[in-house]
């Protein structure tokens, strides 16, 4: 045979039919063209071994539908499983409280919460948080139980959302600045034991037969035994937004918080005496990292109303700010001057690289991360750091939190190879328990992990 040595077509497979020879070898034989400028030599030739492990599975078993043939190469199925899908090393799994309790107690007058309505230390936020813990179990509150928490933001906040965690209760986020519909819809499909709340936020969360606990007059009760809290506990219901369809009450455990709060806080370098900034309702995940990552590390949380207060501050020095794409992109051009931050986390919309070029020019010394998640799994499932950017749209979405699985799989939940395009799903203890009260749309959302231990679960995330 002769080559042109050029290809006529951006992919041809030439398979000749065996001569009729008796002496010829039997099988196909076949060549393959390529354009240059378009394929490089190896992933031809993965291509082509691709090919042919398709062919021998189709001899072996001609039954099998094609659908369900695997093409993945012999060393590709670990690398997507283990490589590139998992990370071996995993925080410790245990609960909210005992984390925040563990810092007490090793740190009890350092600066935990700040705002501008005060500030508490270690000692006082977990003094004050028993102080409603034992009100709320006097009130019959039990393991498991849901309270929703309706406060300004102020430290108090942060101390009532310990308290109820210490209770054994799992806490329902009420934003009192959400509109009332919204507010009302929320309580009335969670049906909350209690309501805890303050005087003068008391009127915003009202309904039938809904008792409240104001924080404003819990006094240091008699103690009640504390239930024995577990990791696989509930630790909070939080309401979706509702963009895709009718807001949807999502169960977190405290094994999902306290795993990836851990490793956030290791990843973004939270350390004791560090600040990060809340500027998160409590409505959304991004809330939880920004307080449980904080002061399960020893660090300050500084609270305030939102981060465009940045753009009315004189100077801020901290470890971490947390938001989502947007709103960091409004406040960028208003930075103060005199301002340090040693981390940005973009998180909750895709982050457009243009935006970290920006924020490389304004903030050149500042690491920039963009994290990816889902309400169902717990705020971030995969994060990373980001250097110069090229020319794509947007930014990567880095790489799995320890103890955390991704996989991209076809609709037959098999891996696809890498360049494919399937779907992302997300395994591990961060997974939430499923939409409350919503079994028939829990069901085809949190499936079997065909990759794990047998129980294991995985979340689509569409």
């Amino acid at each position: 045979p002769t080559s042109t040595r050029t290809s006529r077509f951006d992919l041809l497979f030439n398979i000749v039919e065996p001569s009729h020879d008796s002496a010829a070898q039997p099988g196909y034989a076949g060549h393959v063209e390529y354009a240059t400028d378009l394929f490089d030599k190896e992933t031809i030739e993965q291509l082509i071994t691709r090919f042919k492990t398709v062919l021998r599975t189709v001899v072996a078993t001609p039954d099998t539908p094609l659908r369900t043939l695997d093409v993945l190469l012999p060393d590709e199925r670990h690398r997507l499983l283990e490589a590139w899908g998992r990370t071996s090393t995993a925080a410790s799994i245990t609960t909210v409280p005992g984390l925040i309790e563990n810092m007490a107690a090793r740190m009890p007058d350092a600066i935990a919460v700040t705002s501008a309505d005060g500030e508490l230390t270690y000692r006082q936020l977990d003094e004050r948080a028993d102080h409603i813990a034992h009100a709320l179990l006097a009130q019959g509150v039990h393991l498991e139980s849901v309270v929703a928490v309706a406060l300004p933001r102020s430290p108090e906040l942060i101390t009532a959302i310990l308290g109820i965690l210490k209770a054994g209760a799992a806490y329902l986020p009420i934003d009192p600045a959400y509109p009332a519909d919204r507010v009302e819809s929320v309580l009335s499909d969670a049906s909350p034991a209690v309501v805890v709340t303050d005087s003068a936020t008391a009127g915003s969360v009202v309904g039938n037969g809904l008792r409240h606990l104001l924080v404003d007059e819990v006094t240091a009760a008699g103690a009640h035994p504390r239930p024995a809290l577990l990791p696989d506990n509930l630790a909070y219901l939080m309401y979706t937004s509702g963009s895709s369809g009718v807001p949807k009450g999502v169960g977190i455990t405290h094994a999902s918080v306290t795993l990836c709060a851990q490793e956030l806080a290791t990843r973004f370098d939270i350390k004791p005496g560090g600040i990060t900034l809340a500027s998160t309702s409590v409505s959304f995940d991004v809330s939880v990292f920004e307080i449980v990552a904080t002061l399960a590390s020893g660090g300050t949380v500084d609270m305030v109303q939102d981060v465009l207060e940045f753009a009315r501050r004189d100077t801020w020095a901290g470890s971490v700010v947390s938001t989502v794409p947007s709103a960091f992109a409004e406040l960028l051009n208003d930075l103060p001057e005199s301002i340090t931050i040693d981390t940005v986390v973009l998180a909750g919309e895709a982050l457009p690289a243009d935006l970290v070029r920006r924020l490389r020019q304004a903030l050149p010394e500042t690491r920039i991360f963009n994290a990816y998640g889902q309400t169902e799994s717990f705020y971030a499932t995969t994060t990373g750091p980001l250097s110069a950017m090229d020319e794509r749209s947007n930014a990567p979405i880095g790489t799995p939190l320890g103890g955390v699985h991704v996989y991209v799989l076809d609709p037959d939940l098999r891996l696809v190879p890498r360049g494919v395009a399937g779907e992302l799903y997300v395994a591990g203890p961060n997974i939430g328990r499923g939409y409350h009260a919503l079994p028939g749309l829990t069901a085809p959302r949190f499936v079997a992990d065909p990759f794990g231990v047998a129980g294991a679960r995985m979340y689509r995330t569409g």
